[in-house]
Protein backbone atom coordinates (compact mmCIF):
# COMPACT_ATOMS: atom_id res chain seq x y z
CA UNK A 1 0.00 0.00 0.00
CA UNK A 2 1.20 3.29 -0.75
CA UNK A 3 2.52 5.41 1.90
CA UNK A 4 1.87 9.29 2.44
CA UNK A 5 5.25 11.10 3.48
CA UNK A 6 5.18 13.48 6.33
CA UNK A 7 5.51 16.99 5.83
CA UNK A 8 9.61 17.55 6.22
CA UNK A 9 9.29 21.42 7.06
CA UNK A 10 6.68 20.42 9.52
CA UNK A 11 4.39 23.02 8.02
CA UNK A 12 0.73 23.18 8.26
CA UNK A 13 0.60 24.13 4.45
CA UNK A 14 2.76 22.65 2.19
CA UNK A 15 4.77 25.16 -0.22
CA UNK A 16 4.41 25.41 -3.99
CA UNK A 17 6.51 26.79 -6.39
CA UNK A 18 5.69 29.60 -8.66
CA UNK A 19 7.63 32.61 -9.87
CA UNK A 20 6.26 36.14 -9.92
CA UNK A 21 7.53 39.79 -10.21
CA UNK A 22 6.11 41.44 -7.43
CA UNK A 23 6.36 44.73 -6.14
CA UNK A 24 6.45 45.25 -2.13
CA UNK A 25 5.89 48.61 -0.09
CA UNK A 26 6.45 48.78 3.51
CA UNK A 27 3.74 50.50 4.98
CA UNK A 28 5.49 52.70 7.90
CA UNK A 29 8.54 54.09 5.96
CA UNK A 30 7.21 53.80 2.50
CA UNK A 31 9.78 52.05 1.41
CA UNK A 32 9.28 50.78 -2.54
CA UNK A 33 11.13 47.70 -3.87
CA UNK A 34 11.08 44.87 -6.00
CA UNK A 35 11.25 41.22 -6.24
CA UNK A 36 10.93 38.42 -7.33
CA UNK A 37 8.40 35.95 -5.57
CA UNK A 38 9.96 31.66 -5.31
CA UNK A 39 6.63 29.71 -3.62
CA UNK A 40 3.83 30.00 -2.08
CA UNK A 41 1.31 28.28 0.53
CA UNK A 42 -2.49 29.03 1.26
CA UNK A 43 -1.32 31.18 3.94
CA UNK A 44 1.71 33.43 2.69
CA UNK A 45 5.30 33.82 0.13
CA UNK A 46 8.18 33.69 0.42
CA UNK A 47 10.12 36.62 -2.16
CA UNK A 48 13.55 37.58 -2.83
CA UNK A 49 14.62 41.72 -2.88
CA UNK A 50 17.36 43.68 -2.08
CA UNK A 51 16.09 45.56 0.52
CA UNK A 52 15.78 43.83 4.54
CA UNK A 53 12.40 43.84 5.95
CA UNK A 54 11.52 43.35 9.74
CA UNK A 55 9.89 40.67 10.91
CA UNK A 56 6.41 42.34 11.79
CA UNK A 57 6.53 45.08 9.19
CA UNK A 58 3.31 45.48 7.56
CA UNK A 59 3.23 45.62 3.60
CA UNK A 60 1.70 46.07 0.25
CA UNK A 61 2.80 43.14 -2.28
CA UNK A 62 1.49 43.41 -5.95
CA UNK A 63 2.03 40.14 -7.58
CA UNK A 64 1.97 39.68 -11.29
CA UNK A 65 0.67 36.24 -12.49
CA UNK A 66 -0.59 35.36 -8.75
CA UNK A 67 -1.14 32.00 -7.72
CA UNK A 68 -4.14 32.90 -5.66
CA UNK A 69 -6.06 34.18 -8.90
CA UNK A 70 -7.79 32.53 -11.12
CA UNK A 71 -7.45 35.63 -13.77
CA UNK A 72 -4.29 36.35 -15.31
CA UNK A 73 -5.19 39.94 -15.31
CA UNK A 74 -1.70 41.40 -14.11
CA UNK A 75 -1.04 42.63 -10.58
CA UNK A 76 -2.58 41.12 -7.61
CA UNK A 77 -2.90 43.13 -4.58
CA UNK A 78 -2.11 41.59 -0.66
CA UNK A 79 -1.40 43.06 2.65
CA UNK A 80 1.02 41.14 4.28
CA UNK A 81 3.00 40.91 7.58
CA UNK A 82 6.82 39.65 7.41
CA UNK A 83 7.48 36.96 9.39
CA UNK A 84 10.98 36.26 8.36
CA UNK A 85 14.07 38.36 6.58
CA UNK A 86 17.67 36.46 6.33
CA UNK A 87 20.72 37.78 4.32
CA UNK A 88 21.26 35.25 1.11
CA UNK A 89 24.85 34.27 0.22
CA UNK A 90 24.09 32.99 -3.32
CA UNK A 91 21.42 34.80 -5.12
CA UNK A 92 20.41 37.67 -7.91
CA UNK A 93 18.71 39.40 -4.74
CA UNK A 94 20.11 40.34 -1.25
CA UNK A 95 17.39 39.26 1.51
CA UNK A 96 14.86 36.39 1.42
CA UNK A 97 12.06 36.78 3.16
CA UNK A 98 8.46 35.03 4.06
CA UNK A 99 5.33 37.08 4.42
CA UNK A 100 1.83 35.97 6.05
CA UNK A 101 -0.77 37.01 4.12
CA UNK A 102 -3.62 38.78 6.02
CA UNK A 103 -6.04 40.18 3.21
CA UNK A 104 -6.45 40.55 -0.86
CA UNK A 105 -7.33 43.56 -2.50
CA UNK A 106 -8.12 42.47 -6.03
CA UNK A 107 -6.78 43.12 -9.57
CA UNK A 108 -5.10 45.91 -11.63
CA UNK A 109 -4.11 45.51 -15.36
CA UNK A 110 -1.08 48.39 -15.37
CA UNK A 111 -0.89 47.09 -19.52
CA UNK A 112 -4.05 48.48 -20.38
CA UNK A 113 -4.21 51.57 -22.62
Amino acid sequence: MFKIKNNLERRKSARLDHLSQIKVRELNSGVFVKGRMFNYSDKGIYFEADIFFNPGAEVFIAIEDSPFSSLSTGHEFYYAVIKHCSELDDSHFRYGCGAQIVDSFGSANFNQK
